[in-house]
């Protein structure tokens, strides 16, 4: 069984292209061939677009001067994003970017994972809906998210349209799940491709990056007021540097934390692996911290875009608290016992949507037998 990915794998995201190398590496080993997956390499212009310089936040407007000089370290980011894609993942080459020319190449086609029916993301662009698929037999997905309720809202007669064929939607969030049922749809719900792969295996698959001494990172793209104030108060208590990993900071953040420019994939993991903790708006960033059992906090109060897929991630892993500043000041200590439970339900979901994934290359012959 042949199976084609379509996916967010050439943003100059971390959780983008970290999502699509779990996903290829997790069908990979269930199929037990290397040649029987591969990402399309299709070329999303709103997705090839995306760079830090079209979405400056207008706060660090005035700071661009002193952001260019950083130009070089943005070009690296680039180069190691562009490396890691070349030489990690195994990508199917489009003539002229021609989907429709593959059809008869794949067995079966998954879309998944990431914010691919999001159309303020994607731009909207259907090819992420495998509109280039005449047989919807072939259709699946896995995992995908749907964004804002705003953005479902408005384009929820061309969702039913576009995903009423599908063999199997896989969505990743309760809150998908539930607007699509809304239209008639049926679905199931499985985990992100990163919580896939356990710590040992990332620990295998990407190598650490040599760190210098005990670090807090904070990792986001904008910080709310309230998140640099979080990071300054444990900055104090614990005497520990902050590393704000990012592309664009303030003068007034630079005076303040340390920041960390050009870095790729790679270096993402490793970050979160050596950090004593973590700080983040980020949904992937969370992940990571979870996997790695990192004293961490996701801010899920000051944001418009994330939180909900970061409060069901917290949910499901039972650690809730992480999302919680007043606990945070406390010391905020995870104990055994919840990293153990914590781990036991992510293992529980792993092995339910590895089933399923089984289904998708043809091991199994119907859904219930994933369960």
């Amino acid at each position: 069984m042949r199976i084609a990915l379509i996916t967010y794998h050439r943003a100059l995201n971390y959780g983008a292209v970290l999502q699509a190398f779990a996903l290829q590496r997790t069908v990979q080993s269930l199929s037990g061939k290397k040649e029987n997956c591969k990402i399309l390499d299709y070329q999303c212009k709103a997705i090839e677009d995306m760079s830090v310089l079209l979405h400056i936040d207008r706060r660090f407007l005035k700071d661009m001067i002193k952001f260019l000089p950083n130009y070089h370290l943005m070009k690296r980011k680039t180069e190691k994003f562009r490396a890691f894609i070349a030489q990690r993942l195994e990508v199917q080459p489009l003539k002229n970017n021609d989907l429709y020319s593959v059809e008869n190449l794949f067995d079966r086609f998954v879309a998944g994972s990431d914010q691919l029916w999001n159309y303020e993301v994607c731009g909207d662009d259907d090819a992420y809906f495998l509109d280039f698929v005449s047989d919807n037999a072939k259709k699946y997905s896995y995992a995908v998210s749907l964004g804002k309720i705003t953005a479902f809202e408005k384009h929820k007669d061309r969702l039913k349209k576009h995903l009423a064929g599908y063999s199997v939607l896989s969505l990743r969030e309760d809150f998908c799940a539930d607007r699509l049922e809304q239209l008639g749809l049926e679905t199931r719900i499985d985990i992100d491709p990163t919580l896939l792969l356990t710590a040992e295996q990332w620990n295998k698959e990407i190598p650490s990056v040599n760190r210098n001494g005990d670090y807090i990172l904070l990792y986001c793209v904008a910080p709310p007021k309230s998140l640099i104030q979080v990071a300054k108060n444990l900055k104090e208590r614990t005497g520990l540097s902050v590393l704000y990993l990012t592309d664009l900071v303030s003068a007034r953040l630079q005076r303040e934390f340390t920041p960390v420019f050009g870095q790729g994939p790679e270096d993402f993991v490793s970050l979160i692996r050596h950090a004593q903790y973590v700080l983040t708006t980020s949904f992937h960033g969370t992940v990571f911290s979870i996997l790695f059992h990192k004293h961490f906090f996701a801010e899920v109060e000051n944001l418009t875009g994330s939180n909900e897929r970061i409060k069901q991630l917290l949910k499901i892993t039972g650690l809730e608290q992480c999302g919680n500043e007043e606990i945070l000041r406390q010391g905020n200590v995870i104990s055994l016992e919840q990293w153990n439970a914590s781990d036991e339900r992510i293992a529980f979901m792993r092995k339910n949507s590895n089933g399923y994934l089984r289904v998708v290359i043809g091991e199994c012959d119907n859904e219930s037998e994933s369960d």
